[in-house]
């Protein structure tokens, strides 16, 4: 399934706060992950991991920025 960084009806929290609002990410079985993110022009594709998404996005994008 796909899933917007838009933050949700309910909490209004977004699901990788340290990336875009504009990026998005198709998550499946095994926390298989693929991370899309325009303003960048970054794909991430994290296949079996037991880590945190959002630390991945932020340490990437500091290596970005730099």
């Amino acid at each position: 399934m796909w899933w917007l960084n838009t933050g949700t009806s309910s909490t209004g929290k977004k699901a990788w706060p340290d990336a875009p609002a504009t990026s998005y990410a198709a998550l499946g079985a095994g926390q298989n992950t693929i991370w899309v993110d325009p303003e960048h022009d970054i794909v991430i594709v994290w296949r079996w991991h037991n880590g945190s998404p959002n630390e991945l996005i932020k340490r990437v994008l500091a290596a970005v920025k730099k």
